[in-house]
């Protein structure tokens, strides 16, 4: 048996737009997690959309939980041929991530991007999680 990549594409087309959902999600998630938690506003800031420039500001979320149900209703909006667009929408946010002269890094973004390959493992982990009912 065999398959071009047309027909594949078209037989997983939901386990596909499901599996594009949950790394977005996972990658969120885990940035997410990491950030520490002063006002909230860090965290509140997160977004993923299909919308470039749709950027979050002056939304405060210190447990980050309304933020990831934010980020889950768009990407559930998504298909897996749609571009998704990462913000973080705090302007301070790379000096958290990295660090400055008085503050150590938290890595909150480079921590994330550095290990994708567990982020991708936990996704496919979660896939049933964002398929379309």
């Amino acid at each position: 048996m065999s398959l071009t990549i047309k027909e594949f594409e078209e037989a997983h087309e939901k386990d596909m737009t499901a599996l594009h959902r949950a790394v977005a999600f996972e990658l969120a998630e885990t940035m997410i997690n990491a950030m520490p938690v002063d006002t909230g506003a860090l965290k509140g800031s997160v977004n993923i959309s299909k919308t470039e420039g749709d950027v979050i500001i002056d939304e405060l979320d210190p447990s980050g939980s309304n933020t990831k149900s934010r980020i889950k209703n768009n990407l559930m909006q998504c298909d897996s041929d749609d571009n998704l667009y990462g913000t973080v929408g705090e302007q301070y946010a790379p000096y958290v991530d990295g660090g400055t002269s008085t503050q150590p890094p938290t890595a909150f973004f480079t921590g994330t991007i550095s290990s994708l390959s567990n982020v991708v493992k936990r996704a496919s982990d979660r896939i049933k999680e964002f398929r379309d009912a």
